[in-house]
């Protein structure tokens, strides 16, 4: 039987072109899991900037409605109207409608603006601005710090 005679440098060729290959397709995987971290970290960037937003309209809101001024028939002026529609809009904007409290939120701006229903201010009961935009917020800051928190494993 003869023998036959192994080109190494063939060999070699089909090697590096293998290393290659590997080492293309695992610097394409690590830019991918690069880029959606990126885009996970940007993505909190913007819910945390949201939550600010929503907190700073709550508080713009707030002062707002006990520096109002009622005319004459005991409604609010209607230069002010505007300026407190503008942020209880602004803030319904900011909100998840899906959240559990947005409709107590709706009736509650409503309330503060002298438009709410006998019903809605029945459904208000004793809530009021300030202890729901606290729990609304606290929930957006708890969901916020989870996914904080399966960012930076993910990151690992």
């Amino acid at each position: 039987m003869q023998g036959y005679e192994i080109d190494f440098s063939a060999v070699a060729a089909i090697v590096a072109a293998g290393v290659a290959l590997l080492a293309s397709w695992r610097a394409n995987r690590i830019a991918a899991k690069n880029l959606s971290l990126e885009a996970d970290r940007e993505l909190l960037r913007l819910r945390e900037k949201q939550l600010i937003e929503l907190r700073n309209s709550f508080a713009e809101f707030a002062s707002l409605a006990c520096a109002m001024e009622m005319n004459s028939e005991g409604h609010i002026k209607r230069s002010d109207f505007a300026i407190i529609r503008k942020h209880s809009a602004k803030i319904k904007m900011l909100m998840n409608p899906l959240d559990e409290d947005y409709r107590l939120l709706e009736m509650i701006l409503s309330d503060e603006l002298g438009v709410a229903t006998a019903e809605e201010k029945e459904q208000i009961g004793k809530e009021h601005l300030y202890t729901v935009a606290q729990r609304i917020l606290s929930k957006g800051y708890q969901q916020l710090e989870i996914d904080i928190s399966r960012y930076k494993n993910d990151e690992n």
